[in-house]
C-alpha cells in the first residue's frame, strides 16, 4: 500500500519529516528523536503526541489516532488522497523514492522548491507600529521600520513580515508580552509559511553575503533584525527555529558561501540538535569551512539566550572567543 510505503520512507528522512512539520498549523512544545508533543494553534495545551519512527500521531483530547497523512489531511483540510500524492511525487523529485538511484550519503542532488507568496496588500490588515516592546529589546526605531514592523489588533501580536526573492511569503506573530503564561506560545505565524524553504533576512543580505563569502545562521528573526541594525561585518540569518533544512544549505551554496557559522541558542533542550544540524552542514554543503558557536561553555550568555541579544560589543567578544571550527 502506497501509505504505508511512503511512511516507511519519511521515518528514515528526518529533513523532510521537519519540512512537512513546519508547513502545519502546529506549536511544537517538545521534541526528541523518538516523539514530538504539539497542538493546533488555537490551542495552548499538548494534546498531540507523534511517534517519530511510525509517523503515527495520537490525539488524546478527541480520542484520535491516525498517521502523519490523516494529520496533514485534517489540519490542511484537503483530500487525504490529495496529500499522499503530493509527497509521493515530491519525494520522487527529491530523488529519495524507492524507484530512484540509491542516494550518495555525502552529496546528492536537490531540487529547490520555493515558498508559496501572499498579495503584499494583505499586510494593510495589520497597521505599522513602533513597538514597545522590541524598544525594550533594544530594537530601535529605525530598525523596526526598516524591517516593516507591524500589530495585529485581533490576536494582540506584533507582526513580523517574511520577504524572500523579493516576495511576502509569510509573516509571524509575536505575543505582546513581556511575561508569557503557562503554555503560551511566544510565536505563532500570522500568513503561514514553511520556515524550511526560508532564510529570514536573505533579501536584506544577499548582496553582501555574495561579497563576502560568509554567514551566521541564527534561530530567531529578531537576532537577524538586531544584527543589521548593529551593522555587523558578517550577514546573518535566521532559519527559523533549532533545525536547518537540505533546502536552506543549497540557497547558500547558490550565493556561494565559502564559511558558515552555526550559532544556535544556549541551552537547547533537544538532544543532538548540534549535532544533527553540523552533520548536514558538512554532508550537503560546499562550503569549505564550518564553524559552530560553542553557546553552552559561554559564561556570556544566559540559558535560551540568542548571541545576538546581547550589546555589540559582547556579540563582538562572543564569536571573537567562542566559535570553534568543524574538523
Amino acid at each position: 500500500m502506497l501509505e504505508n510505503e511512503l511512511l516507511t520512507q519519511l521515518s528514515c528522512n528526518k529533513d523532510k519529516v521537519d519540512e512537512i512539520i513546519s508547513t502545519l498549523p502546529i506549536n511544537v512544545s517538545s521534541r526528541n528523536d523518538n516523539n514530538i508533543r504539539f497542538d493546533v494553534y488555537e490551542h495552548s495545551s499538548n494534546a498531540y503526541t507523534m511517534n517519530m519512527s511510525t509517523l503515527k500521531y495520537y490525539n488524546f483530547r478527541e480520542n484520535k489516532y491516525g498517521s502523519l497523512f490523516d494529520l496533514m489531511a485534517e489540519l490542511l483540510k484537503v483530500d487525504k488522497t490529495n496529500v499522499i500524492s503530493d509527497v509521493y511525487l515530491s519525494l520522487l523529485c527529491e530523488g529519495i523514492n524507492k524507484e530512484a538511484q540509491p542516494q550518495d550519503y555525502e552529496y546528492t542532488e536537490y531540487r529547490l522548491e520555493y515558498p508559496n507568496t501572499y498579495d503584499k496588500d494583505c499586510l494593510n490588515e495589520y497597521p505599522n507600529v513602533i513597538s514597545d516592546l522590541f524598544l525594550k529589546d533594544n530594537l530601535w526605531v529605525t530598525t523596526q521600520i526598516q524591517w516593516d514592523i507591524r500589530y495585529d489588533y485581533k490576536y494582540k501580536r506584533i507582526v513580523i513580515p517574511v520577504y524572500q526573492d523579493g516576495e511576502l511569503v509569510g509573516a509571524i506573530g509575536r505575543l505582546n508580552k513581556s511575561r508569557l503564561e503557562d503554555k503560551e506560545n511566544k510565536y505563532m505565524p500570522t500568513l503561514t509559511y514553511s520556515k524550511s524553504k526560508v532564510l529570514f533576512g536573505l533579501d536584506m543580505f544577499k548582496d553582501k553575503i555574495k561579497e563576502c563569502k560568509r554567514v551566521i545562521l541564527v534561530e530567531s528573526e529578531k537576532s537577524v533584525m538586531k544584527a543589521w541594525q548593529y551593522q555587523l561585518e558578517v550577514p546573518v540569518l535566521a532559519v527559523g527555529g533549532s533545525n536547518i533544512s537540505r533546502h536552506h544549505i543549497e540557497r547558500l551554496n547558490i550565493l556561494g558561501v565559502e564559511k558558515i557559522v552555526w550559532a544556535q541558542d544556549k541551552g537547547i533542550d533537544e538532544e543532538k540538535v548540534l549535532t544533527n544540524n553540523l552533520g548536514k552542514l558538512m554532508r550537503y554543503s560546499t562550503a569549505k569551512n564550518i564553524y559552530y558557536l560553542d553557546a553552552d561553555s559561554c559564561h556570556l550568555l544566559e540559558d535560551k539566550e540568542s548571541v545576538m541579544d546581547k550589546d555589540k560589543d559582547t556579540i563582538k567578544e562572543v564569536l571573537k572567543n567562542y566559535i570553534v571550527k568543524v574538523k
